[in-house]
């Protein structure tokens, strides 16, 4: 098992874009130990996510300051155990992002060298549960799946049209030549001129997928540097861990979710079970010991109990409502 404070570097450099393959299968695997594992890393997500709306150009103002904040930071992450619960490190951390901005707080505590971060215009949040459409101001439209979120860069549409996507969403890009339209995710990158395509990008997810309705689209990998172009009815994948890219089948199943479509294809089960999470806003206690298994099925519009019925008979778990609660065992 790894220290704690192991797994927060990890937590923090996976989030910040800067683990390697190595460290990406070392949280995957942390991950999949246990159900309160998942939580926390998704609490630090949200977090993550959350600091988004700083706006980075905020500097400390003195030299001394600087010195102040990170020899505070440094206590408390000695600190530990009864002191120091993990809860409470995050809330530093919160308070470091407010001042420093991400790429500031992962340097302070892991050997920084990131660079600050972009400023954030705007942000958008489909919550679990729901789905959000949007309309963005060079009249592309996005349509955001239960539990993403979307970041506006400024200057958007001066120059290029960026954006950070967490989670998945459907893009219908306005042609314009002159500006590019990117999309970034933990990982990876995707730029185009005007097309239709579908991003997954779910930080739990064990691959980047794309699918591209219309035109073509450039996707590029931060790790390994490569990319590869992407047209309309193809698809591909990122390998988080390693940073490959592939070619994949192209499925329409991929933007079905659109629809109230749920998919599943060679997906781990804890990824199912955080799926169903967010698509019917829902807590589910995974006790059935099937952490390591796969599961491929499609619903069309069933409801919550249905699809766990199906799961169960499947995968030979029963399902227990327990308060506001479904368990799995």
């Amino acid at each position: 098992m790894k220290k704690e404070n192991d797994i927060t570097s990890l937590i923090i450099r996976s989030l910040s874009g800067a683990a390697g393959p190595d460290e990406e299968q070392a949280l995957q695997g942390w991950l999949r130990e246990a159900e309160s594992h998942r939580q926390e890393y998704e609490q630090a997500r949200r977090l993550w996510a959350a600091a988004a709306e700083v706006d980075y150009s905020i500097d400390p103002r003195t030299e001394a300051e600087w010195g102040r904040l990170a020899a505070r930071l440094g206590s408390a992450a000695a600190s530990g155990g009864a002191q120091l619960r993990r809860l409470q490190f995050w809330r530093y951390a919160a308070a470091a992002i407010v001042i420093l901005g991400l790429a500031g707080i992962a340097g302070l505590y892991f050997g920084g060298g990131l660079g600050r971060g972009p400023a954030i215009a705007a942000r958008y949040e489909a919550l679990p549960g729901q789905t959000r459409q949007l309309a963005l101001a060079d009249g592309s439209a996005v349509h955001l799946n239960a539990g993403s979120t979307l970041s506006v860069i400024k200057g958007f549409g001066q120059g290029e049209r960026r954006l950070i996507l967490d989670g998945e969403a459907f893009f219908q890009v306005s042609h314009n030549p002159q500006q590019a339209f990117v999309v970034e995710v933990n990982g990876a990158e995707v730029r185009v001129t005007g097309t239709a395509f579908n991003l997954r990008a779910y930080p739990e997810s064990e691959a980047v997928q794309l699918a591209v309705s219309e035109g073509s689209v450039a996707f590029s990998s931060d790790k390994s540097k490569a990319s590869r172009p992407v047209k309309a009815g193809q698809a591909a994948r990122l390998d988080r861990a390693t940073g490959q890219l592939a070619e994949m089948p192209f499925d329409r199943r991929a933007i079905a979710w659109q629809e109230g479509v749920v998919v599943f294809e060679n997906t781990p089960f804890p990824e199912a079970i955080q799926t169903l999470e967010r698509q019917f806003a829902v807590d589910i206690r995974d006790n059935t010991g099937l952490q390591n298994e796969r599961y491929t099925a499609s619903f069309d519009k069933r409801s919550l109990d249905d699809i766990l019925a199906v799961m169960g008979a499947t995968m030979g778990f029963q399902v227990e409502k327990q308060g506001e609660s479904v368990v799995l065992k």
